[in-house]
C-alpha cells in the first residue's frame, strides 16, 4: 500500500513518481500543497479516465482508449511498462503516452494480467 510518508524522502532523488489518482492525492493533501510544489515530473494515472504527467509548469493529458474491459487486472503496469518503454526508445512523452494508452486499452480487453499484455507489433497495429 501507499504510505505518502514514505515517499517524501525519495522525491528529491527521483526524476518521475508514477502514482494512481487515489495515491496522488493522497500524497498532496500529506504535503499540504499541489504538484508543481514537487521536485520531480508526476505521472498521474487515472483508469478509465486516461492519465496524466505533470512537469513544472506544463501539464500533458492522455485521454484512455475507449474499450469495453474483460479484466482490469495489470492495465496501470501495462500503461508504466509501455510508457518507460517508449521513452527509453526516444520517444517524446506525447507519443509514449498515447502509445501506453493503447497497449492497456488492448491488455484489459483480455483475461489475465502478465498474459494479456500485448506485443509491440498489436499496439502498433491499433495505432495504425
Amino acid at each position: 500500500p501507499f504510505v505518502a510518508a514514505h515517499a517524501l524522502g525519495l522525491l528529491d532523488a527521483i526524476n518521475l513518481l508514477v502514482v494512481n489518482e487515489i495515491e496522488h492525492e493522497a500524497l498532496l493533501q500529506h504535503l499540504n500543497t499541489n504538484t508543481d510544489a514537487l521536485s520531480c515530473d508526476v505521472l498521474v494515472t487515472r483508469g478509465s479516465r486516461g492519465a496524466e504527467l505533470i512537469s513544472t509548469g506544463s501539464t500533458l493529458t492522455q485521454a484512455a482508449v475507449a474499450v469495453s474491459p474483460v479484466d482490469t487486472t495489470g492495465a496501470g503496469d501495462t500503461f508504466l511498462g509501455s510508457f518507460l518503454g517508449r521513452v527509453d526508445c526516444g520517444d517524446s512523452h506525447v507519443d509514449a503516452l498515447n502509445y501506453a494508452a493503447h497497449a492497456s486499452a488492448i491488455q484489459v480487453t483480455r483475461e489475465g494480467a502478465a498474459d494479456a499484455i500485448p506485443t509491440s507489433a498489436e499496439v502498433l497495429a491499433a495505432l495504425s
